[in-house]
């Protein structure tokens, strides 16, 4: 599939902010059915660090080729300012799952299991996410198959498999 210019979108709603970006959901021009979320650096006096960390994030997700990460439909640099677009992912966070103590000790194993699985794919293609936590991982499916998504990949670092790496 290819990707889309980032002209084929446009801005519906503001969903947050973040300091450095904004998150945005956004509907493709041509039709009201493939919606993404638009992130982009927040054009302020430090623009250029908010760039870099929306750059590395786009970068990360390119590398992780939408495994575990929602996938990047358009990217754009235009008036200083870079942002991209990402497939709009349904579920919900796993710190909100997590309240709710209804959860059964076979979801709670089978939303680990994933979790594990698609730490390993990201892994697999040299991307350490750095920031990991249940705010940043969104659960979706059935019972007994939960599809997985990480989120906010601005801490990701990328390890090459020949690179010697050790736990400290």
């Amino acid at each position: 599939e290819r990707e889309c210019s980032m002209l084929d979108y446009c801005d519906v709603e503001v969903l947050s902010e973040n300091g450095y970006s904004e998150s945005v959901l956004g509907r493709r021009k041509d039709s009201d059915c493939s919606d993404v979320i638009i992130r982009r650096a927040l054009n302020t006096d430090r623009v250029h660090a908010n760039n870099a960390l929306v750059r590395r994030e786009y970068d990360m997700l390119r590398l992780a080729g939408g495994l575990a990460t929602p996938r990047v439909v358009a990217f754009e640099s235009e008036s200083g300012v870079c942002q991209f677009a990402a497939e709009r992912v349904e579920g919900v966070a796993l710190s909100s799952l997590c309240k709710h103590d209804s959860l059964g000790l076979r979801r709670k194993l089978d939303i680990s299991a994933a979790i594990a699985k698609c730490l390993a794919q990201l892994h697999d293609r040299g991307v350490v996410h750095g920031a990991l936590s249940p705010e940043r991982i969104i659960v979706d499916g059935t019972d007994t198959a939960p599809t997985i998504k990480f989120f906010d990949l601005t801490s990701a670092t990328f390890v090459d498999a020949e690179q010697d790496v050790s736990l400290s």
